[in-house]
C-alpha cells in the first residue's frame, strides 16, 4: 500500500507540473498578444494625433483677453461653387490670376457655375478688360453686354464712344454711330449736338443720330470732301464745315422724322458742297422785321424743312444745265426766297395750307 500511495504521489506530482508548464506557457502566449496589441492601438492613436496636428496647423488661435476663451479660426478657403467657376474659367484659356479677378468682379451674378452667356462675356472680358467693364455698368446684364461687345470688341476708339455716350450704347443700336465717330470724332460730336438740342426733334435721339451717322457715312462725309473751286472750276479737298454738319443734320429730321423724300446722292453733293463754298445758303437763324411803331415781326424758319427744300431747289436748277456752284453770289438771295416762300405756303395763317383747306 505503501508504495501504491507512493508511486500514486508522483504521478499526480508530474500531472501537476505538466498542467503549470502548459498554463505557464498560455499565459506567456497571451501576454505577448496583449503586447502586440498595445502596439498596434498605440501606433494608430499616434497615427491619428499626429494626422489631426497636420491639419490644424494651418488655423489661427486667438484668445479673448476679455473671457479667456480660446478661439480657432478656420483658415480661409474658396467655396465648391467658386472653384468649379475658376475652373470653368481655366478651360477657355484665362490664368488663375485673371481668374480670380473676374470672379471678384462677376461671381456674385451666378449661382453654382457660369452659363453660357456668362462665359461668352468672359471671353470679351479677356479681349479687353476695360471696354467690357465699362459696357457692363452701362446695360447691367451679360446679354445686353454680349450684344454691345460683339459690335465693338475690336473697333477703334470703342471705349472713347461708350464713355462718352452710354445712352446710345443703352439703346444697342450705334454702329453707324460708332463708325462716324472712329472716322472723324468732331464730325459725330457736332452732329450728336445738334440732334440733342435742336427743340423741334420727336423722335427718338438716339434713333436719329444712326439714322444721320449712315447719310454721312453713305455721302463720303466723314473727315475732307470735294468741294468745287468756283473761281477756277477746279475741285479741292476741305475739311467739313461746322455749317455743312448742321445741315446734312437738319435734313436728317425732314426725311427721318417728318417722312419728306430723300433726295438722290448727287443732289446731297450739291447741297454739300453750296454749304461748304458760302453758308448763306443755309443760314436758317431767326429774322427780326422791325416796324416804326415797334411792333416787330418774328420769323423763326423750320429749319428741317427749308434744308430740305435748298436741297429740291438746287437739284432743279442743276437739271435746267446752270452750274450754280458757280455763283454763290446768288446764295443768300436764294435762302431769303426759300425762307419766304415756305412761310407763305405752310406757316402763314391765310396762306397756302389755309387755301387748300377751304
Amino acid at each position: 500500500m505503501d508504495v501504491h500511495r507512493g508511486s500514486s504521489g508522483v504521478e499526480v506530482k508530474e500531472e501537476f507540473e505538466k498542467e503549470e508548464g502548459i498554463s505557464r506557457r498560455r499565459k506567456l502566449a497571451l501576454l505577448l498578444v496583449g503586447l502586440l496589441l498595445s502596439g498596434i492601438v498605440g501606433g494608430m492613436l499616434w497615427f491619428y494625433f499626429s494626422q489631426r496636428g497636420n491639419q490644424t496647423t494651418d488655423q489661427t488661435t486667438t484668445q479673448n483677453q476679455g473671457t479667456n476663451q480660446t478661439v480657432t479660426v478656420p483658415p480661409s478657403a474658396t467655396t465648391p461653387a467658386e472653384d468649379a467657376k475658376t475652373l470653368q474659367l481655366l478651360k477657355i484659356g484665362f490664368s488663375k490670376e485673371e481668374a480670380n479677378q473676374f470672379n471678384s468682379l462677376f461671381s456674385n451674378y451666378a449661382q453654382q457655375e457660369y452659363n453660357q452667356t456668362h462665359l461668352d462675356f468672359a471671353k470679351h472680358y479677356q479681349k479687353n478688360k476695360d471696354l467690357s467693364i465699362a459696357v457692363f455698368n452701362i446695360t447691367e446684364n451679360f446679354r445686353d453686354s454680349n450684344s454691345v461687345l460683339n459690335k465693338t470688341i475690336d473697333k477703334p476708339n470703342a471705349l472713347e464712344f461708350v464713355q462718352k455716350y452710354p445712352p446710345l450704347i443703352k439703346n444697342l443700336n450705334f454702329e453707324n454711330s460708332l463708325s462716324l465717330y472712329s472716322r472723324n470724332s468732331t464730325v459725330f460730336n457736332e452732329l450728336y449736338r445738334n440732334v440733342l438740342n435742336d427743340p423741334r426733334v420727336t423722335m427718338d435721339r438716339g434713333k436719329l443720330t444712326e439714322l444721320a451717322s449712315k447719310l454721312f457715312l453713305d455721302l463720303g462725309y466723314g473727315d475732307k470732301v470735294k468741294v468745287l473751286d468756283p473761281s477756277s472750276g477746279n475741285y479741292k479737298e476741305e475739311h467739313l464745315k461746322k455749317s455743312t454738319i448742321q445741315a446734312l443734320g437738319n435734313y436728317s429730321v425732314a426725311i427721318y422724322q417728318s417722312g419728306l423724300p430723300k433726295h438722290d446722292r448727287n443732289s446731297l453733293f450739291l447741297l454739300g458742297n453750296a454749304t461748304q463754298i458760302n453758308t448763306d445758303i443755309v443760314d436758317f437763324s431767326p429774322i427780326v422785321f422791325k416796324s416804326v411803331d415797334g411792333k416787330h415781326f418774328y420769323l423763326t424758319p423750320n429749319a428741317s424743312r427749308e434744308t430740305w427744300l435748298t436741297a429740291e431747289m438746287l437739284k432743279r436748277i442743276n437739271t435746267t444745265g446752270f452750274n450754280i456752284l458757280k455763283h454763290p453770289e446768288m446764295f443768300l438771295g436764294l435762302n431769303g426766297k426759300i425762307i419766304t416762300n415756305a412761310y407763305n405756303l405752310f406757316d402763314e395763317p391765310y396762306g397756302g395750307s389755309y387755301l387748300e383747306k377751304n
